[in-house]
């Protein structure tokens, strides 16, 4: 009798966004408190960008000047909500792929472990999703399609595969949609240009009072302040020397990342900035600072894209058995881009030396 065909795992492209790509943007729970799941829970998730045509983004956070005094007339003076102001989020086609010989694999100490390898294949199939959503998470943020691969740093960060949110606010800065009085360098006194806990509450302190007149009008949990780990470690050691460590200052510690409000705004500690920030500044550390209205970073997809042996969009991930090369092979298709809804309402601040 023939043994039975190791069949193949086939993933469409809707089932993929909804159990493996929609979870990297899960919710912040309801009322900040502290529990921060993932690194790209503030972004606002287009999930139907058209891949030649990109999608408008519509801005809807200038929300005044509707209000009218009604005169002896019948003629009505129609206001708008919202505008495009002709921006579009774009997306580009990516896929990963990766392959496991389970030869080289259970060599060693490890062919006692042959007869688990249904198990271990588990694993790489979870492995594999992790590794493509830190990816999406890094590109998300520091990707620059202009960028070299990453060969320095010792870790090989994926940096270069779409244009991220720092390159993005980078190109409203030029363009003068985000007010010069509205971005600075971080400025340090610390030995060696380092930072110090006074120098982290002075540029905390900056980054929230460039904020624009729309964010000065609005509430504090409307707005969000997203700082690297190092800085908001060091502004934690101002408050605490202070002796303000309470629930007005630090709320807690949660799995060592401190979480605190600044004149009632949620601080986002952003654990996974530093070391590719300290990466593109040429292994220097380095720190970085945005305040702006929450969820007004975009990323966007199209949970119908895929492939197929006809292009057919029906394989979003793949996992199978290659009888002639004797390996398992992953294979996965995904669309993503990033925009900014509102690109005039942000804040920015970083090293110098890290955008050069």
């Amino acid at each position: 009798m023939d043994a039975p065909a190791v069949l193949p795992l086939l993933m469409d492209p809707a089932l993929y966004y909804a159990l493996i790509l929609q979870p990297t943007f899960a919710d912040i729970t309801p009322e900040f408190n502290g529990s921060y799941d993932s690194l790209l829970s503030e972004f606002t998730v287009m999930p139907n960008v058209a891949l030649g045509l990109g999608q408008p983004l519509v801005d809807i956070t200038n929300n005044v000047g509707i209000l009218q005094r009604k005169d002896r007339s019948c003629n009505t003076n129609w206001k708008t909500v919202g505008g495009t102001a002709n921006r579009r989020i774009y997306v580009s086609e990516l896929y990963g792929a990766v392959k496991n010989c389970e030869e080289q694999f259970y060599d060693g100490c490890w062919k006692d472990f042959r007869e688990a390898n249904a198990t271990f294949k588990n694993f790489i199939v979870k492995f594999f999703g992790q590794a493509i959503s830190t990816d999406l998470v890094t590109n998300a943020w520091f990707g620059d399609v202009a960028r070299a691969d990453d060969t320095a740093s010792g870790v090989g960060w994926s940096w270069n595969k779409f244009q991220g949110i720092i390159s993005q606010i980078a190109k409203y800065i030029t363009a003068g949609t985000i007010p010069a009085g509205q971005t600075f360098s971080v400025s340090y006194t610390g030995v060696g240009g380092t930072m110090t806990p006074t120098d982290a509450y002075n540029n905390l302190k900056k980054l929230f009072e460039s904020r624009s007149a729309l964010m000065k009008a609005m509430p504090d949990m409307n707005l969000g302040i997203y700082l690297d780990y190092n800085w908001a470690y060091q502004y934690g050691e101002y408050l605490k020397s202070l002796g303000n460590n309470t629930i007005f200052a630090i709320d807690y510690i949660q799995n060592g990342v401190p979480v605190f409000r600044y004149n009632g705004v949620p601080i986002f500690v952003m654990n996974l900035w530093n070391p590719i920030l300290n990466a593109l500044n040429g292994g220097t550390d380095a720190n970085m600072g945005i305040m702006t209205i929450r969820r007004n970073f975009v990323f966007g997809t199209n949970k119908k894209y895929g492939s197929g042996p006809d292009l057919d969009s029906q394989q979003a991930l793949r996992v199978w058995y290659d009888e002639h090369d004797e390996v398992w092979k992953y294979k996965m298709h995904l669309a993503g881009g990033t925009e900014i809804i509102s690109p005039q309402n942000i804040v920015f601040a970083i090293t110098n030396s890290a955008m050069e």
